[in-house]
């Protein structure tokens, strides 16, 4: 096999590594005594011996290498970068790369002084192996030991990143990025920042590239001593002037384009704190005031766009938990109010462009709503905007008013949206046919104006006295569903003998309707049988049809329906118990999977919701056969749908499916608890004792599940009451997960106490002020930054959300689990192998449907495909149906896989996520499969806050005591107000915020004048990340009446309590402030240590005369005059260039001052015999730009 292959390989190279470290040691002494005792001039050969032992030495990574980092080999190494031949330049290139794996090493490269010839092989035309070895050798410094890069170099990155075609001009642009995060002087120094910002605003810049350079510029933003060099936003608002300058003298289409970079710009930079109180202290009001003024249609339209843009953030806003991305939606409203924003809209919503008009309006709306949802001082619209415009203002104000949303619904649905739609209809129990005759509020008046005639000609249109292909189930259903349903009607002869006929059409054993495929075609006929059992448990002859035989109908009926159902229900209770396969089994597997027999269990349920039909379940004895339908895999999670969990009968069905030997079995059950938590059924104590039995299970994947589970159910107090009693010490040993959950148990008083006994809560306490707490920071942070910011995931499925659940309050997936979804799997030389059963999961922010398989023993070079299928229809990523199977693929390579934390390597292609275990002797076996889905229009779930030991604690009093006991938050108060990391002040934060949340908490952070200290962050911090995070902090301590009382001490005010407050300031202009530094020169002592490094090198007449115009080269006006001065010069008195003084001023200037990099070639062909010089050692003798 190609894995044990492999470790043969690993093992070779393992040996090879560790070999003696006396060999190594040897091959450095070697080197070191080539350098030492060489005599120039230096031979090829030498280098060749060099490279074959420090190559060596790299590739096994020897501790040796950084011995070598002495100035005496890189002196020797440097006469061959300044070689004529290409082929050793760019050998020594690689040396010196191979060799300088610190920082320490670094800084002696720099000091050995071979800037000079970097800069020459790097600056070469075209794509050579030398440019690509200085380049590689220039990477490695940055990332190194970027505070130790020459500003020479640096200069030679500015000169390459400004031509308009180099193969090698992102690499400039990237590595000015990169070095201004870490070295920002000599950037700025360099006219780096320059290059950046025009970069953004070229269309040639890839958008990776241009959106890594927004963020760093955010990122530049956020604290002073790297704010000053951007010139008090000189430098960004050359971005922003094409909203702001009335004449660019642009194009229409290159202005067009300017304005898409210019509103990605915005659009990235309101996405982080920094950027969005830079821009709302600095250049926002002035873009949303030019609304006003005439400028041309197509900035006032991306300028709205922008806006548009900016407030898109994949929230509700209406919802009202406490969510992370809807705190920073209501600063960023505050932000754009406070720059005017509404007063513009309100003006623009009656421009007399029409196209802009309805744009503003539309914008209008949006921001409206989200300010009445999340602040706490809704905007007014004024009404005195335009004089002679008050129609047009009234008819404003209407719109407004009546903003509410309306989704024009498609009419061409595909296969999956009417799937959809129908398990809707199931729900909301108000989806009518296709051909809608009956509905609303037209219904009762249709009913009571039908006469008998017309009746009884409707019940003649159905055509049921005749073979079953020529019925009307239009026709059918409207009867059903509309005139049938009083009682003079149903009791009619002639209805009798209609209902007659439909109960015998859907008799389990006339194979009619069970057989029929689950397809949209079908779906009418279901929602038929669902409406004719409610009509039939609605009347006692109703009862008496569905429970006798009778012969006066288009079918023979020897049975009744309940007689029939309960028949098929013993029928797989009998091969459950014997395995005896029967030809007349109608809820087979394939068949409840497939096709309409599913159906009869969804009826099931408008039995067991009916007084009369509990009744009758019960004298067939059905109510009593549901707890062993519950060991029949494919049965008992279909009848999960359908049961009233109030009942013990039902707690007990539960119960048993947590205990099922299948897998798929107990985590549909345990997915549905969740179904039932968030739909309402908040206690669900009665279940907690098997979840926690989990926690002991040898399968990792119900362990996860039923933490995962524990996590969410503990939020209602009766459920982890009834975890506690349970005493489970297992979670102690279960890791962070595990741990997660306890931290539950520190919201109630009879937690801590469980706790404290186990002797767990000291230390936990302990962990999360010397590490988690920071940890935590970072984990929030990142969830904020990844929600405003969120790469495009892909998806393998998109489905609609059932109206009923588009509003709730935390995503809905029990409906999911109604769509007969099944995963087919296929390897490549087996063909199909399996068609597995799904899982609906959740994974923090994704949901996914997953089959798990019988670990199927992967073999390097199979072929894993995987198809969806809903019944027994192909489907799409769209849900469109398919002729044949559609396939995504994994990837035959696991070496690429990402290995988790639990230890499973995962694959994803197309959205699908393919996870595989690896057993001891390195075998793969595929493990699941899971399509990720995405739900529409619900976009993202809401982001939820992690919990956080602290305010989990600061809930009761015995809580908070023990954190009185450690004095942890006084010193959080003090680190707020100290010159810390930035990080430890946000972990700070967070500690406090959470511990304010509660009464207790925010009493006690008022007792010690942590509220204030953090007002005075939010407001006064120089670093604009913390305001954000004190902000944020602050909105956990609205969550608190006392908190909220503080707050409004201090002049942050929120809105009505509930549990999604948002505290702001009142004043706006507290927090969004840049200080104005004054416009300073801050490299003018650098510049005059230039001047005396050139001052100090003696150079002849000539000498000076030939730099002097070499200097000039660099001016536009002059530059053909000097450049054929040089020319001539060096045809008459070439021995000048040959000077190393005089190379060495040429290479100071470039290294300080800007040429074009054309300019630069000239320059170095000028100086080409340099290599001619036999010693350099002389080069160490002069000064360079420190």
């Amino acid at each position: 096999m190609d894995s044990s292959r492999n470790e043969k390989d690993a093992k070779s190279e393992g040996e090879r590594i560790e070999k003696p470290s006396s060999e190594q040691e040897q091959k450095m002494n070697e080197v070191i005594t080539y350098c030492i005792s060489f005599t120039l001039p230096l031979k090829p050969p030498l280098l060749k011996q060099l490279y074959k032992r420090i190559k060596y030495l790299s590739d096994c990574g020897s501790v040796y290498l950084p011995s070598l980092a002495t100035l005496g080999v890189f002196k020797v190494i440097r006469y061959f970068a300044a070689s004529k031949e290409r082929e050793l330049r760019t050998t020594a290139l690689k040396l010196y790369r191979y060799i300088c794996t610190t920082e320490a090493t670094f800084q002696v490269l720099k000091i050995s002084h071979v800037e000079h010839f970097i800069i020459r092989s790097f600056e070469a035309e075209g794509k050579s192996e030398e440019r690509i070895e200085a380049c590689k050798l220039i990477w490695k410094w940055l990332e190194i030991a970027s505070k130790d890069f020459p500003k020479a170099i640096c200069n030679s990155l500015v000169a390459l990143s400004e031509v308009e075609n180099d193969e090698f001009k992102d690499f400039g642009i990237e590595s000015l990025r990169f070095l201004s995060s870490s070295n920002l002087p000599i950037v700025a120094w360099s006219g780096g920042l320059k290059i950046l910002t025009n970069a953004i605003l070229d269309i040639k810049c890839s958008q990776e590239l241009g959106e890594n350079i927004i963020f760093t510029l955010g990122y530049l933003l956020n604290e002073p001593n790297t704010r000053m060099y951007l010139k008090n936003g000189k430098e960004i608002s050359r971005i922003l002037s094409v909203f702001t300058e009335h004449e660019s003298g642009l194009k229409e289409n290159e202005l067009e384009a300017v304005i898409k970079l210019s509103r990605k710009v915005l659009v990235l930079l309101s996405r982080c704190w920094a950027g969005l109180i830079y821009l709302a202290s600095n250049g926002l009001r002035e873009i949303i005031t030019n609304l006003k003024h005439p400028i041309k249609p197509i900035i006032k339209e991306g300028i709205l766009e922008t806006i548009f843009d900016m407030v898109n953030i994949p929230v509700e806003s209406a919802v009202k938990s406490y969510n992370l991305l809807n705190n920073y939606l209501a600063m960023l409203l505050k932000a754009l109010l406070h720059c005017d924003l509404y007063p513009a809209l309100t003006c623009l919503a009656i421009d007399k462009n029409t196209r802009i008009a309805q744009r503003a309006r539309k914008l209008l709306k949006i921001v409206t709503k989200a300010a009445s949802d999340l602040l706490p001082e809704s905007p007014q619209l004024s009404l005195n905007l335009v004089s002679g415009s008050e129609g047009k203002t009234a008819e404003l104000v209407a719109d407004i008013a009546s903003s509410a949303r309306l989704f024009q619904e498609s009419i061409d649905k595909n296969l999956l949206k009417q799937a959809c739609d129908f398990i809707s209809y199931d729900i909301s129990g108000s989806v009518n046919s296709a051909n809608v005759v009956i509905s609303g509020i037209y219904k009762q008046h249709f009913i009571n104006t039908i006469d008998e005639q017309q009746y009884l000609a409707l019940l003649a249109k159905t055509q049921v006295t005749k073979e079953v292909l020529k019925w009307d189930w239009e026709t059918i259903y409207d009867i059903i569903s509309g005139p049938m349903t009083q009682p003079f009607r149903f009791s009619h002869p002639q209805s009798q003998k209609f209902l007659k006929n439909i109960v015998g059409y859907f008799m389990p054993s006339k194979g009619l309707f069970s057989v029929l495929p689950w397809k949209h075609e079908n779906f009418l006929k279901a929602r038929i049988g669902s409406k004719l059992i409610s009509l039939l448990l609605s009347q006692e002859e109703g009862i008496t049809l569905l429970s006798t035989t009778y012969s006066e109908s288009f079918f023979v009926v020897r049975k009744s329906y309940m007689g029939e159902f309960n028949d098929a229900l013993e029928e797989e209770i009998k091969y459950e118990e014997t395995k005896i396969q029967s030809t007349s089994r109608i809820f087979t597997p394939e068949r409840v999977k497939c096709c309409m027999s599913r159906e009869y269990f969804k009826w099931l349920g408008i039995f067991l919701s009916s007084r009369l039909g509990k009744k009758l379940l019960k004298t067939y004895n059905i109510d009593s056969k549901l707890v062993k339908l519950a060991k029949i895999d494919h049965l008992g999670p279909l009848l999960l749908t359908v049961l009233d969990f109030k009942d013990h009968s039902a707690q007990q069905f539960l119960t048993l499916l947590l205990e099922s030997k299948s897998k798929v079995v107990r985590l549909k059950a345990m997915e549905y608890l969740r179904v039932l938590f968030r739909a309402g059924s908040f206690d669900l104590s009665w279940a907690i004792w098997c979840l926690n039995n989990h926690l002991h299970s040898v399968d990792p994947d119900s362990v996860t599940s039923a933490l995962n589970l524990l996590d969410e159910l503990c939020q209602y107090k009766e459920n982890l009451k009834s975890l506690i009693e349970k005493g489970p010490q297992k979670l102690m040993k279960l890791g962070d997960d595990g741990i997660k959950c306890l931290i539950r148990f520190m919201s109630s008083t009879s937690g801590v106490k469980y706790l404290s006994e186990l002797d767990f809560i000291n230390g936990e306490i302990d962990k999360w002020h010397t590490k988690n707490n920071k940890q935590y920071a970072l984990t929030i942070e990142e969830k904020i930054e990844m929600g405003l910011n969120a790469p495009k995931k892909n998806y393998s499925l998109t489905l609609t959300t059932p109206k009923a659940f588009q509003h709730s309050e935390r995503i809905q997936i029990g409906w999911i689990s109604k769509l007969p979804f099944c995963i087919g799997l296929y390897i490549s030389n087996k063909g199909k192998v399996a068609e597995l059963d799904i899982v609906i999961e959740l994974e923090k922010e994704d949901v996914y449907m997953v089959g798990y398989i019988e670990e199927y023993d992967y073999i390097p070079g199979d072929g894993i495909s995987v198809s969806l299928k809903l019944g027994m229809i192909n489907i799409d990523v769209k849900g469109n149906e398919l002729i044949e199977a559609s396939y995504i693929r994994c990837q035959k390579d696991l070496n690429n896989a990402f290995k988790s934390q639990n230890g499973l390597f995962f694959i994803e292609s197309e959205g699908v996520v393919f996870s595989f275990k690896q057993d001891e002797e390195g075998v793969f076996k595929l493990h699941k499969v899971a399509y990720r889905v995405q739900l529409l229009p619900k976009g993202m779930p809401t982001m939820q806050v992690p919990h956080h030991l602290f305010g989990e604690l600061a809930k009761t009093e015995i809580g908070i005591d023990k954190l009185k006991e450690t004095k942890y938050l006084e010193k959080y108060m003090r680190k707020l107000e100290k010159p810390l990391p930035i990080i430890e002040k946000r972990a700070c934060l967070w500690a406090l915020g959470h511990t304010g949340a509660s009464n207790t908490g925010a009493a006690y952070l008022s007792k010690i004048g942590a509220i204030e200290a953090m007002v005075r962050l939010a407001e006064k911090s120089p670093v604009l990340s913390l305001r954000g995070t004190a902000s944020q902090a602050l909105s956990l301590i609205a969550r608190s009446g006392v908190g909220r009382s503080e707050l409004n001490k201090h002049q942050w005010i929120s809105a009505q309590p509930h549990s999604a407050s948002i505290a702001v300031p009142q004043n706006a202009e507290s927090i969004f402030w840049i200080e104005q530094n004054e416009d300073i020169f801050p490299y003018r002592d650098r510049c005059r240590e230039i001047d005396n490094i050139l001052d100090d090198i003696i150079l002849n007449d000539q000498e000076k005369e030939i730099l002097k115009h070499i200097c000039i080269l660099g001016s536009v006006i002059s530059k053909a005059e000097s450049e054929q001065f040089l020319r001539n010069m060096r045809n008459t008195s070439p021995m000048s260039f040959q000077s190393l003084p005089l190379f060495h001023a040429v290479m100071i200037v470039l290294g300080s001052y800007s040429f074009k990099l054309q300019t630069r070639r000239i320059i170095h062909k000028f100086l080409e015999r340099v290599h001619r010089i036999e010693c350099l050692d002389d080069l160490d003798t002069y000064r360079y730009i420190s």
